[in-house]
């Protein structure tokens, strides 16, 4: 159900990464599990359809990796600055998918 989520325990290294920081929060966003990140995701997300695993693995990994101090982002000040950012883009595209200009040139 939250494959893109799962499948990144078994590839991210698990050592601060901005990219795969990114990478994280992106698929969190696609997957529908994305929650304020600053809150516990054991209590933000005890309530959809992810397993105890996923949701402590999820958990450590904003703990240990997307909060890291050595992780510079940039323009977006923070992960959550990020976050909005991409669910922002994501809104946007949806909206042209919807009305049939993303495919134009």
């Amino acid at each position: 159900m939250f494959y893109q989520t799962e499948r990144f325990f078994n590839l991210t290294s698990n050592k601060p990464c901005i990219h795969e920081a990114k990478c994280f929060i992106k698929m969190l966003v696609d997957d529908g599990l994305m929650y304020h990140l600053e809150d516990d995701a054991k209590d933000c997300l005890s309530d959809t359809a992810a397993s105890d695993e996923l949701i402590n693995n999820i958990d450590n990994y904003v703990n240990n990796v997307v909060f890291h101090d050595n992780l510079e982002w940039g323009t977006f000040d923070c992960p959550i600055g990020y976050a909005l950012f991409y669910m922002n883009a994501r809104s946007k595209r949806d909206e042209a998918y919807k009305r049939g200009f993303a495919n134009e040139q």
